[in-house]
């Protein structure tokens, strides 16, 4: 499959989220890993809080791909809604933080 992405994804570490764990974040979007029997479908719209050190941002996002990695596993590709400067820059800061220090400050992602 060709690959896509308008721009480039950087892995981080203990970001999570309701539905799994993420693989990989941009500004853009994430992939996520999931186990267990999945609750979304591609084009499902989705709301997700971001977290890290207190850190929170609201991100609307839709699932935009789910491919199969294993039996009850998933990988489940969404696309942030980044309409606003505020989103862009939260997730911005969100990578930055990732990328200095991806395994000293746990990071979460709900949703």
């Amino acid at each position: 499959m060709a690959d896509r992405r308008r721009v480039s994804r950087t892995p981080v570490a203990g970001l999570r989220t309701g539905l799994g764990q993420v693989m990989d974040l941009s500004p853009t979007g994430a992939a996520l890993f999931c186990k267990g029997k999945l609750a979304v479908a591609v084009g499902d719209a989705l709301s997700l809080t971001l977290r890290r050190d207190g850190d929170a941002l609201e991100v609307a996002a839709k699932v935009v791909r789910i491919e199969p990695v294993g039996l009850f596993r998933h990988e489940v590709a969404v696309a942030f809604d980044a309409t606003s400067a505020e989103v862009s820059a939260g997730v911005a800061r969100l990578i930055a933080a990732a990328e200095r220090a991806p395994a000293e400050a746990p990071c979460s992602l709900a949703g």
